[in-house]
């Protein structure tokens, strides 16, 4: 330590004497080192005497302090042996508190055991135990809301017992096997009060004028949990319950449908048979019939009714939720309906009463399949709904009632799916298929009969609107309004249909004409085309028919244009069809012409004018055709001039003798106005 020192302060001495002014002088100034020397040597001393006298000086002072130095090591002494005995003691303390934490650890886990332990024998306790007042409530108390809590206690109770029977550290227990007994007699005592019960409340459904809905959802309902005890513990009594409950169902849900059924017939108007065809020549047979729909039968076709005040397509306006019809108000009010509105009506009741008792059995049977309860309880009304449906369809001639009778089907299918209720799924179908294959039975029909009229002698007499034209176009009007703005899967169907039968009705009304004068036949065409386009237009539906029977239509009026022309005008037209082709036409014939024409263009005017509003019934067509006649007219007189400018060096020669364009326009204009105001 002190060798270090020193050598240290050698170091810095040195380092002193590098850096001395006066050395660096010295050396600077060439002096000699050992004279310089001694004067350093002198100087030490000196300062060694000053040192020597300041310690002299301050010998009491550290006589002091070596005396406070040496107390102090003896306090630190007595510090260090104090400190020393609290260590010893701080150890003694660690070992105990380690011990304490030891113990504390193992109360801690003793106490955790013994509240396991407490709980879990609380809970084996309150699982098996029985309270007497709970069994003598379950044995003898009445069976009402509140004994169905105490149902559900007992199947918690047999739940806990079985599952602790199953455990190791339970299953041989004294307690579990008592317990189990005891809950078996319960058990067994409650399934036999449940089943009388239920059987009480389902045969009671029984008694005349009871409402079998009420009953289920005010009082059955609350009993769910009792059907839900027997399914489980008691599968063989819970079937027993089924069974009757469907048995009595089925009995009274077929009585209901059988009367309802029965009540609505009551209310059927009869709207076509087997004789209103569209073919159908009329005979005295359907002059009776006359009586009922109208005139030429065309009532059976139409969407409004008889009576005037029952629109047939209302009922799929509203079809989902307008009320079933009630058979004893509908007779107070002395209403009749077509058979689809009391189709309709039986169905809604039979698929509301089908969706509420699926609902109910699925909720009330809860375990069992409620397919089999909807089938066990509505086999044999679907039987009589499909055997009643059969029965009408056999001797059903109404088109437009099986349509709308597969609309109202369509929707229910859409409604059940909806519903996701599928146990009616084949029910749906096959009346689907009945009605389907009935339609297209009828709608042949329909097709025949146009077919052996067109076979047959049958002519027109005049040249107004055919009644089979009447009758079809009725028809195509109102099955078109109902497949477009109540469209179903049958759609395709329908214009395949349809479409057969314009073809035959097309040739059927070229027939027809054949027996009249030419110009009469193509009136006749006119007037039974216009028909048909005109009540098609009317109804704001735009089915291919109607395309069809427009060209027909403006074909047929192109035609008689040409005929009422030739009436009056057949040399002149026919000269101005060869002139055009001519480079030399007779001048002559063409000035004798002109001058005719120029003389005699107004009665002509006036005559063809009378001649074409009278052939006419409809005043709108007549007025239109006119139009057409005289404006071909027209176009024909100014080919007749470009004819002159072309044959006459000097036409304006002839023109002062003749008629100009502007004046036939001017009077074909007035002509025109006078019929158009």
């Amino acid at each position: 330590m002190t060798s270090n020192s020193s050598f240290q302060d050698f170091g810095e001495a040195i380092f002193e004497l590098e850096h001395s002014e006066e050395m660096k002088e010295a050396l600077l100034q060439g002096k000699e080192l050992g004279s310089f020397t001694k004067k350093v040597g002198n100087d030490v001393k000196k300062e060694l005497n000053f040192t020597i006298q300041d310690y002299v000086l301050e010998e009491k002072n550290l006589k002091q302090v070596n005396q406070q130095i040496e107390s102090c090591e003896g306090m630190l002494e007595t510090m260090a042996q104090l400190l020393n005995g609290f260590q010893h003691d701080l150890g003694n303390v660690s070992v105990e508190i380690d011990e304490l934490q030891r113990a504390s650890i193992s109360m801690n886990q003793s106490l955790k055991n013994r509240k396991q332990l407490t709980g879990e024998l609380d809970q084996f306790i309150k699982q098996i135990v029985l309270d007497p007042q709970f069994i003598v409530d379950l044995c003898e108390g009445d069976i009402n809301e509140s004994w169905q809590k105490l149902l559900r206690i007992l199947n918690r109770k047999i739940q806990a017992c079985e599952f602790l029977s199953t455990q190791p550290h339970t299953q041989n227990t004294f307690s579990i096997k008592y317990m189990s007994s005891i809950l078996e007699k319960l058990k067994w005592k409650a399934i036999c009060r449940v089943r009388e019960f239920l059987l009480y409340r389902v045969l009671s459904l029984r008694k005349p004028k009871t409402n079998v809905q009420i009953i289920q959802q005010s009082v059955l309902i609350k009993y769910k949990h009792s059907s839900q005890f027997l399914v489980e513990f008691a599968p063989k009594y819970a079937l027993e319950i089924k069974n009757v409950y469907v048995e009595t169902l089925n009995a009274i849900f077929l009585h209901y449908i059988k009367a309802y059924s029965t009540s609505l017939s009551k209310l059927q108007i009869d709207i076509a048979t087997k004789y209103d065809l569209i073919g159908m020549q009329d005979s005295s047979f359907s002059q009776i019939r006359r009586k009922t729909f109208g005139g030429g039968n065309s009532g059976v076709f139409s969407l409004t009714v008889s009576d005037g005040k029952t629109e047939r397509s209302s009922l799929l306006d509203n079809l989902q939720e307008a009320p079933a019809i009630v058979p004893h108000i509908a007779q107070e009010k002395g209403q009749k309906y077509p058979y689809e509105f009391l189709f309709r009506s039986l169905n809604h009741m039979f698929l509301d009463t089908v969706s509420s008792e699926y609902l109910f059995s699925r909720e009330f049977f809860e375990g069992l399949d409620p397919s089999l309860i909807i089938h066990g309880i509505f086999a044999n009304i679907i039987v009589f709904l499909i055997s009643e449906l059969e029965l009408y369809l056999s001797n059903c001639y109404d088109v437009l009632g099986l349509y709308i009778m597969m609309t109202v089907n369509y929707h229910n299918r859409m409604k059940m799916k909806k519903r996701r209720i599928t146990h009616l799924h084949s029910y749906l179908e096959r009346v689907d298929s009945l009605i389907c294959d009935r339609f297209k039975v009828v709608f042949q029909m329909n097709v025949d009969s146009v077919k052996q009229t067109l076979a047959s002698s049958l002519s027109a007499t005049d040249t107004r609107p055919h009644y089979i034209t009447r009758r079809y176009t009725e028809f195509v009007a109102s099955l078109s309004i109902l497949y477009i703005q109540y469209p179903t899967d049958h759609e395709d169907l329908v214009k395949t249909q349809l479409e057969q039968l314009r073809n035959y009705m097309e040739n059927l009304i070229a027939k027809l004409g054949l027996a009249l004068p030419k110009k009469q036949r193509t009136v006749f065409l006119i007037s039974n085309y216009d028909l048909i386009t005109s009540i098609l237009e009317e109804k704001r539906i735009h089915p291919a028919e109607l395309n069809s029977f427009k060209g027909l239509h403006s074909t047929a009026v192109k035609l008689f244009v040409e005929e009422e022309l030739m009436t009056y005008y057949e040399p002149f037209i026919q000269f101005i069809k060869h002139s055009e082709s001519e480079t030399n036409p007779n001048l002559a014939i063409m000035e004798r012409l002109a001058k005719d024409f120029s003389s005699s263009f107004r009665s002509v005017i006036e005559q063809m004018s009378s001649d074409v509003i009278n052939y006419f019934s409809n005043f709108r067509t007549g007025t239109e055709i006119l139009s057409q006649v005289l404006t071909q007219l027209a176009m024909y007189y100014s080919r007749f001039e470009e004819v002159i400018k072309r044959s006459f060096k000097n036409a304006n020669e002839l023109r002062k003798d003749i008629v100009s364009i502007s004046t036939l326009k001017f009077e074909i204009q007035k002509r025109i106005q006078h019929y158009s105001l």
